[in-house]
Parts: structure tokens; C-alpha cells; sequence
């Protein structure tokens, strides 16, 4: 098991209803821990459409989540 925390912006904050936080998981697969918070919280955007942070740094999906990681789901925003 790792402990992780996860901080919610933007539409997700609103659709999770709080700002972060903290989680057991027992997998290092960040895709996972999207869907199965999706599934909690009713998310409407798919992984595919967000960007992933981990300690602050964007990154890719296949990095391996460790234990005390500070995760970020970030939508992607439209300029004008």
C-alpha cells in the first residue's frame, strides 16, 4: 500500500467537492487511480483529456506512483 495525495482543481474540485485528499491505494498505476476516482466522483472528463502532475512536475501517465506522491489531475483549458 502507498499513500498518496490528491489535489482537485478547477471542475474537478467542484464535481469531487473538496480541495484534496489523502488516499491508501495498492497499485502504482496512475490511469487506475483516475478511473477509479472517476467512479467515485462521477468525474466527466476522461484521463485522455487531462495532464498529469506528480510532485508538482506535469508527466506522463505511465510513471509509477510512489508512496507520499502529491498528485494533480489537470484539465486541459481553451485560450482565446
Amino acid at each position: 500500500m502507498i499513500k498518496i495525495t490528491i489535489e482537485y482543481y478547477a471542475e474537478l474540485r467542484e464535481q469531487a467537492g473538496k480541495e484534496k485528499e489523502v488516499i491508501e491505494i495498492e497499485y502504482l498505476d496512475a490511469m487506475r487511480l483516475y478511473t477509479d476516482l472517476k467512479s467515485r466522483y462521477h468525474f466527466h472528463s476522461d484521463w485522455q483529456k487531462l495532464r498529469l502532475a506528480i510532485n508538482h512536475e506535469i508527466t506522463d501517465w505511465e510513471k509509477d506512483l510512489t508512496d507520499g506522491d502529491v498528485i494533480v489531475f489537470i484539465p486541459k483549458v481553451a485560450g482565446g
